[in-house]
């Protein structure tokens, strides 16, 4: 059997694959969504960093240590999430 993309196979790399069984594509693309009351990762990560905050009484040095990440960083999140509504000062 020739090879995909050799001389004489008539397929070339640009030529498409086999065929897929109909409503195989819709089923791979329906087994990657989220089911219902999952959260996504900004929501995840969200609730660490106000979860680290209220640990630490507010004090965000200590909340940034604790979640390992800069400390701008967690000022930058925190001001996404005051301009969203999810933060009060």
């Amino acid at each position: 059997m020739a090879d995909a993309g050799a001389p004489g196979s008539g397929r070339g790399p640009d030529s498409p694959g086999p065929a897929l069984p109909e409503g195989a594509f819709q089923a791979a693309t329906s087994a990657r969504e989220a089911p219902r009351g999952t959260k996504t990762m900004d929501e995840i990560e969200r609730d660490a960093i106000l979860a680290a905050l209220d640990r630490t009484g507010g004090r965000r040095v200590e909340a940034a240590k604790l979640l390992d990440i800069g400390l701008r960083t967690l000022q930058r999140k925190l001001k996404d999430y005051k301009d969203q509504g999810y933060y009060q000062e």
